[in-house]
């Protein structure tokens, strides 16, 4: 066939796209191809806006260490992702309890505990106590801190003890990190995780973990 001179490469109304007649047909140069993948690049940096920088850490671990409140005693349990079991929580009738939950990342050498970043992000998250525990009346959780807008974190909390019996006790730490610029936790979460459960914050942020313990008041 016959050469094309390169008077034949034509430029396009974009200064970067040429094509090249072609028996009739176009082709795509390199030039256009580097074009392409330019504009490419630049259509898809908005496609996803948010201000979420935290990436979910691993959580392996939650333990629980309640102090009673009047002779100091304490009792630590430990949920472990290794077993996926967790430690049976014992508490005496009428009573109150300071109770402090950790997380932990026990994948790494030497454990890392994440509890101090929740801390740090305490405007992104809050630990939820639900389950038949608090649900049928054996105990009763209220805030004992909060984070810097007042609104409650849940890593310190005070337990109360109100009737005997056999529940379940889930703990569940949620996150909830700014969605276009504005926050996602918001005051009376508890209370509304405390009617409609957990499904009650449906589309607000999501749960980095959320663990069953098995609690008694009471001897069995």
């Amino acid at each position: 066939p016959a050469e094309m001179s390169a008077s034949a490469w034509v430029p396009t109304s974009d200064p970067l796209l040429y094509t090249q007649p072609t028996n009739g047909k176009q082709m795509t140069t390199p030039q256009t191809l580097l074009s392409l993948l330019f504009l490419a690049g630049t259509g898809c940096a908005d496609v996803e806006k948010h201000d979420d920088h935290h990436d979910h850490e691993l959580i392996s671990t939650v333990a629980l260490l309640f102090t009673h409140s009047e002779d100091g005693s304490t009792q630590a349990v430990n949920w472990s992702e290794a077993d996926g079991q967790s430690d049976d929580i014992l508490l005496t009738p009428d009573a109150s309890y300071r109770l402090s939950v950790s997380f932990l990342n026990e994948h790494e050498d030497p454990a890392e505990d994440i509890t101090e970043e929740i801390r740090d992000e305490a405007e992104d998250h809050q630990v939820f106590y639900t389950g038949t525990a608090v649900t049928e009346g054996f105990v009763e959780v209220s805030y004992d801190d909060a984070d810097t807008n007042g609104l409650p974190l849940g890593l310190e909390t005070t337990v109360a003890t109100t009737a005997r019996g056999s529940s379940v006790l889930t703990v569940t730490l949620r996150h909830m990190p700014p969605e276009d610029g504005a926050p996602v936790k918001r005051d009376d979460m508890a209370e509304d995780v405390a009617e409609g459960g957990l499904q009650a914050l449906a589309g607000e942020g999501a749960n980095d973990v959320s663990v069953d313990f098995s609690l008694a008041v009471g001897s069995e």
